[in-house]
């Protein structure tokens, strides 16, 4: 054994969005790979996220690989489960925080666009590879960024496109 952690207790969606020290989060929807759960956990804890919040069908962020991957941030980034997303992102918006959903979409903005002010809160909604982020989810979002690619190429890695993400919030916030 390298190390031995003691389990934080699990902390409910409610709780993180009513704490006022938290003030971006990123929610993951059908994140299932532990190796990008835990790429997007080592970037959000390296880039000023403050929070995540998981849909019931995304992998464990305390699962072998994630932490491997993550560098045991997982055990520092509080987090907490969104049972049902629809309900959870309306929860997220009933906190104040507006909600932005990551896509390669044609409506979408430049996330280096956004300006914010550092009380602002805010969540990036990043999907599965795959699939993506569901219509349901799509439609409870406040708005639709994207990072412009070049090329023929119209999207990347949701863990690279995470960490792009969440430096572009950072630098969002104009004091």
């Amino acid at each position: 054994a390298l190390a031995c952690f003691y389990l934080k207790p699990l902390r409910s969606a409610e709780e993180l969005l009513n704490d006022p020290s938290l003030v971006t989060f990123v929610i993951v929807e059908g994140v299932n790979n532990p190796t990008n759960l835990g790429t997007i956990m080592r970037c959000a804890a390296g880039l000023s996220v403050d929070g995540l919040l998981l849909s019931s069908d995304s992998c464990d962020p305390l699962s072998r690989r994630c932490c491997r991957v993550s560098m045991g941030e997982g055990f520092e980034i509080p987090y907490a489960w969104l049972p049902n997303m629809v309900d959870g992102l309306a929860d997220v918006k009933e906190a104040g925080i507006e909600i932005l959903a990551l896509t390669p979409m044609n409506d979408s903005v430049d996330i280096a666009g956004l300006s914010y002010s550092p009380d602002d809160r805010v969540a990036l909604l990043l999907g599965a590879e795959s699939q993506g982020l569901t219509p349901q989810s799509m439609q409870a979002a406040s708005r639709r960024v994207k990072i412009p690619m070049s090329g023929s190429v119209d999207s990347m890695n949701v863990g690279n496109a995470a960490a792009i993400a969440f430096y572009a919030l950072r630098q969002a916030r104009v004091s």
